[in-house]
């Protein structure tokens, strides 16, 4: 039982005070103020099915992040890289993650549901929608009406497959459609979609393949392609520069939608040896006809991120908030920290600060320590005294009779009042026969144990083994009613009175 606490208080450190390894191409979903990861691809290129959040309702600093509350509640029941995934469900309590590369490739599922409240995993059927897995397709959540809206992306099975249809899942009703126009734009995979409160989605950057063409090419960061969800109509909008500043074409950057209504991307790659592209941070305002871009003035601090590629952005409580993801420039190179961006200074911050009205504090470490430590303590002085009572109570049990004569003299304690702390004595003496140890009579007789509570008895039978006369030993015998005599012995070696009533209308003799 000891080990088994232990386990689980082993079991509870790791969930707590562990932070998960670094990765890039994970999925993921806020819920609730919990920011939850769907595997990912490791530094060794193992591609992970691990499930876990980070709890944003509570303030945490960056540089502490291992001793915030990371929970493991259930693993996917596949392993999955460069998937997407987002809320959803009548009570958006579901995440669902769709396509990817996913392990074992045999599997033909394509898309998954999970269920946050009772935390099971559920396949889910795609056909009429989405019929094969893809990498690099695009995913915007529209909370108003249950819809998650896929575009692009390239098949997993044959690279050289691209999409450019809108595929459209209903998460309440389960139920897909597609939607397909001669004014969509060309195939595109890598990009991101931000939908807007407008119900527009605005879709930038990625690699793009033109129809009279087999190889794919970095979209232009002034073309910008919008869908309406109201409508189903695609449109285009060529976005300008402010001060002929350059945005770099990019792809598996990140795109987050700003409490101003502005998109914030971050990072990518230009898709040559994972290089870096400039600047790694830049804005579009949307609030005009014509789309702009602007790169804003950020102070460099000891907290600024570095250049990621396929990581997680999330904004919450006006903080952009990047995770995980691979170092630009250098391959494989995981990042496992956590930057944050206050997207109303535009300053990199070293602590996040939650708005949440549910705000729970975090244990420090060492806290966390100390509770573990004094839990340990704790259960071994249980664990002793439980050991040292069974071992009292063990002695108890073992009554200690007889003497030479074979006859033990008694003395009777009668009960004179209602009051079971009042009584008289009367000296009355007995002589109960033992058998002798020569005896042919079984050594072995039912004694019944009673103890007097409030006037109560409570009476068990069990089976006494007398042993032989031991030096120096006295005996004493209380009378406690008419046909039974009860036997208080003293041994040598300082065995407390052992108290056992006998059943004197037996014959012993």
């Amino acid at each position: 039982m000891i080990f088994i606490f232990i386990f689980a208080i082993y079991l509870f450190v790791t969930a707590v005070i562990s932070k998960p390894e670094g990765r890039y191409a994970a999925a993921s979903a806020l819920i609730d103020n919990k920011l939850y990861f769907i595997g990912g691809q490791f530094q060794n290129g193992t591609i992970s099915s691990e499930l876990f959040y980070l709890d944003l309702s509570a303030s945490f600093n960056v540089n502490t992040i291992a001793s915030h509350r990371w929970s493991d509640p259930s693993p996917a029941p596949i392993a999955s890289a460069w998937a997407t995934a987002t809320v959803g469900g009548d009570n958006k309590s579901r995440i669902f993650l769709i396509g990817g590369i996913m392990n074992p490739p045999t599997n033909d599922t394509v898309a998954y549901s999970f269920n946050t409240n009772i935390g099971n995993w559920s396949n889910i059927t795609t056909s009429g929608g989405l019929n094969q897995k893809r990498k690099g397709s695009s995913l915007s959540y529209d909370p108003d009406s249950g819809y998650i809206y896929i575009f692009g992306g390239q098949s997993v099975s044959n690279s050289s497959k691209w999409f450019h249809e809108m595929i459209i899942f209903d998460s309440i009703n389960f139920s897909w459609s597609n939607v397909t126009s001669s004014t969509a734009p060309s195939k595109r995979s890598g990009h991101t979609a931000t939908l807007l409160k407008s119900g527009i989605i605005v879709f930038i950057g990625g690699w793009e393949l033109n129809e009279n063409s087999s190889i794919p090419r970095l979209t232009n960061m002034s073309q910008i392609w919008t869908y309406n969800t109201n409508s189903a109509n695609w449109s285009f909008n060529n976005a300008k520069f402010t001060n002929d500043t350059i945005i770099g074409s990019r792809i598996y950057h990140s795109a987050v939608l700003a409490s101003d209504g502005k998109i914030i991307i971050y990072g990518g790659s230009n898709g040559i040896n994972n290089s870096k592209v400039l600047p790694d941070l830049a804005v579009l305002n949307v609030s005009s006809t014509q789309f702009q871009w602007s790169i804003p003035n950020i102070k460099s601090s000891n907290n600024t991120a570095r250049s990621l590629v396929g990581h997680t952005a999330v904004i919450i409580d006006d903080y952009m908030i990047l995770l995980f993801g691979n170092v630009t420039g250098r391959q494989p190179n995981v990042n496992d920290m956590i930057y944050l961006l206050n997207t109303k200074s535009y300053d990199w911050a070293a602590s996040y600060q939650s708005n949440a009205p549910n705000n729970s504090t975090v244990l420090s470490l060492p806290a966390i320590l100390c509770i573990i430590v004094g839990s340990i303590v704790l259960v071994f002085i249980i664990g002793f005294s439980i050991i040292w009572r069974y071992q009292k109570c063990s002695i108890k049990r073992t009554l200690l009779v007889g003497n030479n004569s074979q006859k033990v003299k008694t003395r009777s304690v009668l009960h004179d009042s209602d009051d079971d702390n009042s009584t008289r004595s009367e000296e009355q003496h007995h002589y109960f026969d033992l058998p002798s140890r020569n005896s042919s009579e079984s050594q072995e007789s039912h004694v019944t144990t009673f103890y007097d509570y409030q006037r109560q008895v409570f009476q068990q039978r069990q089976p006494i083994h007398y042993m032989m006369p031991i030096d120096g030993a006295s005996y004493h015998q209380d009378q406690g009613n008419e046909g039974h005599v009860r036997v208080i012995s003293y041994a040598q070696h300082d065995i407390e009175p052992q108290y056992v009533e006998y059943d004197t209308t037996s014959n012993h003799s």
